[in-house]
């Protein structure tokens, strides 16, 4: 059943997002990111921008929600030190993941930058 609510709670926050890449045709206001579907890229340097957007926008929602579950852990464990080891963990490698994550970001526009490409 957990295994169940936890999937549903995935879709709900990838739905949306799905919704929004079936129209390419619509352009995003300046200074706004908008998600698009992949298939629509005319460069290999748009269709990875499209998926590390994904990536990036889907980290920044469930990191919140992994580190309140995490905190969980830690504020339920009652001195076990299995349930505390896992909280920090939960927490630890979430933050590693959004770091990873928006790093990816920036190299890709540090690179671009470089070489002049917008």
């Amino acid at each position: 059943m957990k295994k169940i609510i936890i999937l549903l709670f995935i879709f709900c926050l990838i739905f949306p997002l799905s919704i929004q890449a079936a129209y390419p045709e619509k352009e995003c206001p300046p200074g706004s990111v908008c998600l698009r579907n992949p298939i629509y890229d005319k460069t290999f340097g748009e269709l990875v921008r499209s998926v590390i957007s994904f990536f990036l926008w889907l980290a920044v929602a469930l990191t919140p929600l992994l580190i309140i579950v995490g905190a969980f852990y830690l504020m339920t464990a009652a001195g076990d030190p299995k349930k505390i080891e896992t909280g920090r963990n939960i927490i630890l490698w979430t933050c590693i993941g959004l770091a990873v994550i928006l790093f990816s970001w920036g190299i890709i526009a540090f690179v671009q930058g470089i070489i002049g490409v917008e």
